[in-house]
């Protein structure tokens, strides 16, 4: 680890992922002078009873520590040089001995106790495969696989980042269309987290089949399963089958009065000891539809997007993102380069290891971006699961 010059620093980042980097450093005596806000038109002034200022504000010589758990530490680098001396949290402290016992007493943590577990744990991840795609190592890990198993959902919400909102005549994902695909995935490299997405995944008549191939054939290559629902369904038997004794947690997204089967479906997973959490301080980003194309600030866009290097399969094609892999879906007409997509029937086990690797390293915006509002740190906040009942077009 390496060791500050004084005794006193600045967290580059607010958020659940800066208050845990605050919380994580003064257990180590390091006293934080405050929070460096990364939105210029941010105007919060105060976070946990520290300031949060902006750079020109900064003391000379300041000491710098990132907090963020997102593949944009050297765009931030680049971005912050010469207002300080600037590391990575992980650079000066061994998150994996942080105890997170005093955490939940943080209210500026708005994350479930799970999540925040498992977004530090993600955040490893990430740093240790870039490290070890620096050393140019075969058998690395990645951070997510999001798995579409449908492009059906129960609700139609009008902010609804993933573009299900967008799909004309939305389908399930078959079985088979998946399996291919996923033996080249895990043959090639290992997977962190594994997250069943939809739409709606619980909609899926195959989720509870894919459950047991993934932990029958591919157990090895992974960490957990996660599956994203609106608390609107309540899983079938099959599926609770499947699930049982296994490292699965479902993420229950609490929209109030619409997620109606919140409290039947943790009740039905409490009872056959399947995980769960309730995330019910969530925040939506004007994210949600596309854009006229746009290419001004697409860098940025990209290299601080919250969801970029988000690994998403659809059939037999993985994207980059997944607003880039439902826009390709939904627009296949739209042009797409390399950067955006492989299609895995054409791809060796090698090709795939080498595009991968790229896809992680690459600053590169996608095709897609062009035409993303972002999901960046600037992007103003909107109304939670808005309802709409017309399908809506560009």
């Amino acid at each position: 680890m390496l060791q500050f010059r004084k005794k006193e620093m600045y967290i580059l980042g607010i958020g659940s992922f800066g208050a845990f980097a605050r919380y994580a450093l003064e257990r180590t005596g390091v006293k934080v002078e405050g929070f460096i806000d990364m939105n210029p038109n941010s105007e919060i002034k105060d976070f946990g009873g520290v300031p949060v200022i902006k750079n020109v504000e900064l003391p000379p010589n300041a000491e710098i520590v990132i907090a963020s758990n997102r593949y944009n530490h050297g765009w931030l680098k680049e971005a912050y040089k010469g207002l300080g001396r600037i590391q990575v949290l992980d650079e000066v402290l061994d998150i994996e001995k942080v105890s997170l016992d005093g955490c939940s007493q943080i209210k500026e943590i708005t994350w479930s106790k799970k999540k925040l577990k498992d977004e530090i744990r993600n955040y490893i991840v990430q740093q240790g495969s870039l490290k070890a795609m620096s050393e140019n190592k075969n058998d690395f890990e990645i951070k997510t696989l999001d798995i579409v198993v449908t492009e059906r959902c129960s609700l139609k919400c009008v902010d609804c980042s993933n573009l299900m909102q967008y799909y004309q005549k939305p389908m399930h994902i078959k079985h088979g269309d998946m399996q291919e695909s996923l033996t080249k995935i895990f043959d090639a490299v290992k997977v962190n987290c594994v997250r069943l997405i939809g739409g709606e995944p619980l909609l899926s008549p195959v989720l509870g089949e894919l459950v047991n191939s993934l932990f029958d054939r591919y157990n090895h290559r992974f960490r957990a399963v996660e599956i994203y629902t609106n608390g609107t369904i309540i899983p079938s038997q099959a599926l609770i089958d499947s699930c049982r004794d296994r490292n699965i947690t479902f993420y229950i997204s609490d929209y109030g009065d619409l997620s109606r089967k919140k409290q039947e479906l943790m009740e039905c997973l409490k009872r056959n000891n399947i995980g769960h959490t309730l995330e019910d301080e969530l925040i939506w980003q004007d994210s949600g539809r596309v854009t006229s194309r746009n290419a001004e600030g697409v860098h940025f866009r990209y290299n601080n997007c919250c969801v970029n290097k988000t690994f998403s399969l659809i059939g037999g094609s993985l994207y980059s993102c997944p607003f880039s892999a439902n826009f390709h879906n939904i627009y296949k007409d739209e042009s797409i380069s390399e950067r955006d997509v492989i299609r895995l029937s054409n791809t060796s086990k090698e090709e795939l290891r080498d595009r991968l690797r790229s896809f992680v390293v690459d600053i590169d915006p996608l095709s897609a971006c062009y035409y993303c509002n972002g999901r960046d740190f600037t992007v103003p906040e909107v109304a939670v699961a808005v309802q709409t009942r017309h399908i809506l077009n560009r």
